[in-house]
């Protein structure tokens, strides 16, 4: 599991992307994740951490979280969808870096019926 990306929760980005690295199973069932450095999340342009539209993660870093948090991440994070159900894999970490990625680039997403 550790090659393939996936999305854990991050308490100021919201979900950014790593790999499951180590799993403690128990009562907690601990999920230890390896955040990828340089990923592309678009930030607040306020954000004194960003560059291009990526997160400027330095070091290695690593965060725990519930393995009931942790989500798997499109293939293709450049790929743009225009309707969040298309999305291969209709989780949160997916759907909120579809969302800022339409918004940055002012695609709104709404639906028509």
């Amino acid at each position: 599991m550790e090659s393939q990306l996936v999305w854990a929760p991050h308490t100021e980005h919201g979900y950014v992307l790593g790999r499951v690295i180590d799993l403690k199973s128990g009562t907690n069932n601990l999920a230890t994740i390896r955040i990828e450095c340089n990923q592309p999340i678009i930030l607040n342009v306020n954000s004194n951490r960003h560059n291009n539209n990526r997160l400027i993660i330095k070091d290695e870093q690593t965060i725990e979280c519930s393995i009931e948090n942790v989500f798997p991440s499109e293939i293709d994070l450049q790929a743009e969808y225009d309707d969040n159900c298309s999305l291969m894999y209709l989780n949160e970490g997916n759907l909120l870096h579809n969302i800022r990625q339409r918004y940055f680039k002012n695609k709104i997403y709404v639906s028509y019926y």
